[in-house]
């Protein structure tokens, strides 16, 4: 009883949760589903999510510090290649699968 200071809570503020970034694809995402993106727009978009893509992938490659993994030892860095060229396979191969034509 008396002043007791309120419980704060443990959890992050939402804006922490959910960057921004999610709550746009969403929000573009539920859009297009609902048909109201304007057709002209739709184009443009693809290049630019495309443009986007290889800039985040080729960001989170200058990530890698290569000397950890190499320091890691010769079995992780096995491993890291083989994924790596596992997802490419599977990239190009869902590429070819869905493409047109």
């Amino acid at each position: 009883m008396g002043d007791r200071p309120h419980p704060t809570s443990s959890l992050p503020p939402l804006h922490r949760l959910l960057p921004w970034f999610i709550i746009g694809f969403l929000l573009l995402a539920l859009l297009r589903s609902l048909g109201m993106m304007p057709e002209p727009l739709l184009r443009p978009m693809a290049a630019t999510a495309s443009m986007l893509m290889v800039l985040a992938m080729a960001a989170l490659g200058l990530g890698v510090d290569v000397r950890a993994v190499a320091a890691a030892g010769a079995r992780v860095s096995l491993v890291v290649t083989l994924s790596l060229l596992l997802l490419g396979a599977m990239a190009l191969g869902l590429v070819g699968l869905f493409s047109p034509g």
